[in-house]
């Protein structure tokens, strides 16, 4: 669904705001219009706590229009070079009852690199990397910066059905022969 929308950034950045957008964009469904209250930091989720691949901490998500629209603003760096096969796993969790539950959004991609850059699988996720990136394939360096200056993610103002109000966490977890070499958390609620 739209959820391969949010796949867009570098090679590996477009994981991280695949993890929220792919969210928002495939609750884009119907019904009623609700505020998306969105956490601005992507956060760090592998066991030392730190970015390994590519370093977010100025990299930010900003809600505009009243929670309708989502940007981004800040920079990527690329802290080691991705290259080659990354997969990902892409996870969410949606609170219920004061417990983190299993969301309805998941999925998995053997080779991220070569499916941003295949203008036939999503088309949508092509154009943005297209657009938005000063580089547009693989591989990216170490040291390697990307700029967003109030690029906007959804262009238009979604509809959220109703059984998706409340808070959620994303992840995308970046994996290289079978080890986990990054882990991005987002945040954000519907409110």
């Amino acid at each position: 669904m739209v959820c391969i929308l949010l796949m867009y950034n570098t090679n590996n950045m477009k994981f991280c705001i695949e993890i929220f957008l792919c969210v928002f964009l495939k609750i884009n469904a119907v019904h009623s219009t609700w505020m998306l209250d969105v956490e601005p930091d992507i956060k760090p989720c592998m066991p030392d706590n730190q970015f390994n691949l590519i370093d977010v901490s100025n990299f930010k998500l900003i809600d505009k229009s009243d929670g309708k629209k989502v940007y981004v603003n800040g920079t990527l760096k690329f802290l080691q070079e991705a290259s080659g096969i990354i997969s990902i796993n892409f996870t969410t969790e949606h609170l219920k009852n004061g417990i983190w539950m299993p969301g309805d959004f998941h999925y998995y991609r053997a080779d991220a690199c070569a499916y941003i850059n295949d203008p036939m699988g999503q088309p949508l996720i092509y154009m943005i990397v297209q657009k938005a990136m000063k580089q547009k394939r693989c591989p990216f360096k170490s040291g390697h910066t990307e700029t967003f200056d109030m690029y906007s993610l959804t262009d238009t103002p979604f509809m959220i059905p109703p059984q998706y109000i409340g808070e959620w966490r994303a992840y995308s977890r970046l994996y290289k022969n079978d080890k986990l070499i990054e882990c991005f958390k987002v945040q954000f609620e519907v409110v």
